[in-house]
């Protein structure tokens, strides 16, 4: 019965420090897949194609808008894009509907759906 009750009192409190640390893991690859995109502007002079994706930032583009100086490397140092905590893929728009002169990049969040609540966007 008493570990009944602190199980009842402690899970609530752990599902909400893993919940925050989800949020914070997509926090952080958010960055540093911005810091890619930038990198790829810098070096072709515009930032990948809504219909390019973030897949631009492994191999170059082949469709639409094309860069000469394309980093054979890549821009981004994993040879797979990350889906997000949640398992699902990330939202890219370039250009951004928020950020025109960029790109909009954003995670759905724990529910999967887009444009709710619990998304994590890089113009936040």
């Amino acid at each position: 019965v008493i570990l009944g009750i602190i199980l009842g009192v402690l899970a609530p409190n752990i599902f909400k420090q893993l919940s925050k640390g989800k949020t914070e893991a997509a926090k952080v690859q958010m960055s540093s897949l911005s810091q890619s995109l930038n990198q790829f502007n810098m070096d072709c002079g515009f930032f990948p194609q809504t219909e390019q994706g973030l897949e631009a930032l492994i191999t170059a583009p082949t469709v639409g808008r094309t860069c000469s100086t394309y980093d054979s490397a890549g821009y981004f140092g994993k040879k797979k894009i990350p889906k997000d905590p949640w398992n699902s893929e990330y939202n890219y728009l370039s250009p951004g509907q928020v950020n025109p002169q960029s790109f909009d990049l954003y995670s759905s969040g724990q529910d999967g759906q887009a444009n709710t609540e619990d998304d994590i966007k890089n113009w936040e």
